[in-house]
């Protein structure tokens, strides 16, 4: 409660009145160092050099996942995160027609695959539309549920071709098994 009644005053930490104003800083720190930027986690540390007179208060986050990205990261940062974006782009797109049910397939089926590809499709847009606002993917409770989401994704890809169903002999199926019971042994 005592968040969301200062949401709208100006000079508070819980302010959201003062997000626009760490867009330039952010990429005026950006523009000084675009190839690598200024480090992962110094954000907050490299702010006050170019804090406007206005914000007085550390900001913590740039409220702003891409513009954070290219500060802390820099060109490098952004081009690898974005590649992984449009890579996974490219397999939801190539997947979703196997993902779905055809207008041909009538009756009852126990698969819950196209609800599921669906809604977390939709679901991951929102983070990332909702990431031009706020710092989500830094905030470990929202990361981890879209990281995990992101490789169920990933994995419907197998529905699209025979080439990722792979069926070992026995003794593949042993090799595999032993070394997962050696994993969860070692950990």
């Amino acid at each position: 409660q005592r968040r969301l009644k200062h949401v709208a005053e100006h000079g508070v930490r819980d302010s959201g009145q003062s997000r626009k104003y760490l867009l330039g800083p952010t990429w005026m720190m950006f523009m000084e160092h675009p190839v690598t930027g200024v480090g992962p986690g110094h954000f907050d540390t490299v702010f006050p050099a170019y804090r406007p007179v206005s914000i007085q208060l550390a900001p913590g986050w740039a409220h702003n996942e891409y513009l954070q990205l290219l500060a802390e990261y820099g060109i490098i940062g952004g081009v690898l995160v974005v590649s992984g974006l449009a890579f996974l782009a490219w397999g939801i797109v190539k997947t979703s027609k196997f993902a779905e049910r055809g207008s041909n397939d009538l009756g009852f089926k126990a698969s819950n695959r196209s609800a599921f590809f669906m809604g977390a499709s939709i679901g991951l847009i929102g983070v990332l539309v909702h990431s031009l606002v706020e710092f989500n993917l830094h905030i470990p409770g929202i990361a981890v549920p879209v990281v995990v989401i992101v490789g169920v994704l990933a994995s419907n890809l197998r529905f699209a071709t025979d080439n990722f169903w792979i069926t070992p002999a026995w003794w593949g199926r042993g090799v595999v098994t032993a070394a997962a019971m050696a994993l969860v042994i070692w950990a």
